[in-house]
This record gives C-alpha cells, sequence and structure tokens, in this order.
C-alpha cells in the first residue's frame, strides 16, 4: 500500500460528519446503497473489460468517467482532488467561506480518473483539470480525514486549522 493525500472542498464540515458519495444522498433512488453498489459494480466491470480490449467496455467506461464528474447522481465516489487549489475552489465556491478538507489513505482503494483515461487511451472530454480520485461509498478506512481548515476567499483572511486543534 502507497499513501496518498487527497484534498477536498465543500461548504459545511463538523467532526462526527459522514463524507459520502452523492449517490447514497440522492433522493431519485429508494436505494441509495444498493444504487451506489450497482455503480461501483459496473465502473469495475468495464475497467476489467476495457483493460481486456474490448472496444465497446472502453468507450462506455470514458462516458461513464465524465458522467460520473458531471452528474452526481451517477457518481459512487466521494469527489477529492490531487490538486489544494482545485479543492479550494469548491470550499470557496460563491465567494463565501467553505472548509478544505486533507484524507490520507490507500492510493490503489480510490479511483484514480486522470490514471484510469491514460490507460485507456481516453482523452475526448477529459476534465484533467480537477486531478480527481475519487473514494468509494464515503470516508472511511483505509482513508481518513488528517486536517480541515475554515478557508476563506476574503484577501488577507488567514485559513483556520479546524481540526486536529488549530
Amino acid at each position: 500500500m502507497a499513501g496518498v493525500t487527497l484534498y477536498r472542498g465543500q461548504k459545511v464540515w463538523d467532526e462526527a460528519m459522514d463524507i459520502s458519495a452523492p449517490t447514497l444522498r440522492s433522493a431519485y433512488m429508494p436505494d441509495v446503497v444498493a444504487y451506489t453498489d450497482t455503480l461501483l459494480l459496473l465502473v469495475d466491470g468495464l475497467m476489467a473489460r476495457a483493460d481486456g480490449g474490448d472496444a465497446a467496455a472502453r468507450r462506455d467506461l470514458e462516458n461513464k468517467l465524465l458522467g460520473m464528474q458531471q452528474l452526481s447522481y451517477e457518481n459512487p465516489y466521494v469527489s477529492c482532488s490531487r490538486s489544494t487549489s482545485t479543492a479550494r475552489s469548491f470550499a470557496t465556491g460563491g465567494d463565501t467561506p467553505g472548509y478544505l478538507l486533507q484524507i490520507t489513505g490507500d492510493d490503489q482503494a480510490g479511483l484514480d480518473y486522470e490514471a484510469v483515461r491514460t490507460r485507456h487511451g481516453l482523452t475526448r472530454d477529459s476534465v484533467k483539470y480537477l486531478d480527481e480520485v475519487g473514494i468509494p461509498r464515503k470516508v472511511a478506512a483505509p482513508f481518513t480525514v488528517v486536517a480541515v481548515w475554515l478557508v476563506d476567499p476574503t484577501p488577507g483572511v488567514a485559513d483556520i486549522e479546524v481540526y486536529p486543534g488549530g
């Protein structure tokens, strides 16, 4: 297991918060857990078939990756970035304060969107600037939140570390 450090920007945070995939918070499905698990199986299956040379699976994988990045109800992953500036932009969206989370974990346990695209030569419709890594289902072992800052887009306002202890 190699370690990875990821960042996530969000508007609200508290230490007891369950940070879960958008599909687990969806109001569209009667069984959000089954829906999330089905989508994770679909992604795994598409990657396995594309790894085996299936051109149709490769095309569908490309569409699925983009769909997950653009449509929250199709995303069974907690969206994170390797980039602090990308995560900060989500935290401070709308020119209002938010939270920047630092998360560590196993680099093999998440979905590195660009690594998958590179492995399969998928360059059409890439959202590369996000430098996105998805954590399946929710932030839980082998991933953990190790630090959180309250960040404010106002010039001159310093970040405030709120976890583990600022």
